[in-house]
């Protein structure tokens, strides 16, 4: 390997870790609603499924696919007992969904 390719890795375990660092921030604050699992499971599957979506509308924009998630999510919590569904959830899940995001993006490059 090459000083290059080390410098290039480095940066991208960097860059990698800062994407990763919001969203361990919105996992701690959202451990609070007592279902974090449940809903984390719910996002990563809205993640898919408006990712699935968005194949065959590329007219979404980042924003618009967010949102969509969001929503996705907020349906299903429905079913979840001890879900304090607010303001601040939502705000944490946008910062762990678009944390996600940026993660495979950077992954992906």
């Amino acid at each position: 390997m090459s000083i290059g390719e080390l410098c290039t890795l480095i940066t991208t375990i960097v860059t990698a870790f800062g994407a990763i660092i919001p969203a361990v921030i919105a996992v701690v604050k959202l451990v609070k609603n007592k279902q974090w699992d449940a809903i984390k499971e719910i996002a990563d599957r809205a993640m898919k499924q408006v990712e699935d979506y968005s194949k065959t509308h590329p007219e979404m924009k980042g924003e618009d696919k967010l949102n969509m998630a969001v929503e996705i999510v907020a349906n299903e919590c429905g079913r979840l007992t001890g879900v304090k569904w607010d303001a601040t959830l939502v705000e944490n899940l946008k910062k762990y969904i678009t944390a996600c995001i940026n993660w495979v993006n950077e992954m992906n490059k």
